[in-house]
């Protein structure tokens, strides 16, 4: 009786994780506008279903460029090219001021450099565009400390 209610139990989880499994991909696939598809579209004459395809896609690889470069940035910071980082955190910023992530990481980078002043000034900028943000207000307090 417990090896056949084994059985059924493992036959069930197969069947989950596989039917899970199709649904993610199935979904990437329709949510994911290629190149090849909006040129098709633009060719066959649909061009306003090709240029919100294009929009889309230039979007989100737009998201993905500014997050590698963050982590590009945050990397020297870890490794402690502190220099190297606030140039490319201030590429970033000078785009997009708006992205609380690149603040934080930024402001810390001048800490891990012990730019106490530099880190000060990050957190009243940043804070102008996230007013009352706990975590901004915890480095602004800690570069004053510091500082």
């Amino acid at each position: 009786m417990i090896k056949n209610t084994s059985i059924f139990v493992v036959i069930i989880l197969l069947a989950c994780v596989y039917s899970v499994k199709g649904q993610d991909v199935s979904v990437m696939e329709d949510d994911v506008p290629s190149f090849e598809t909006a040129y098709k579209l633009a060719y066959d004459g649909y061009y306003a279903q090709a240029n919100r395809m294009l929009g889309n896609f230039y979007k989100r690889a737009s998201q993905i460029i500014k997050r590698q470069n963050l982590l590009l940035a945050s990397t020297y910071s870890w490794k402690g090219d502190y220099n190297k980082a606030r140039s490319d955190f201030n590429a970033v910023l000078s785009k997009n001021k708006t992205d609380k992530d690149v603040w934080i990481s930024a402001i810390k980078n001048e800490l891990y450099a012990k730019n106490y002043a530099t880190a000060l000034g990050l957190s009243n900028k940043a804070l102008v565009h996230f007013q009352d943000d706990k975590e901004l207000s915890r480095l602004k307090s800690l570069a004053f400390f510091w500082g």
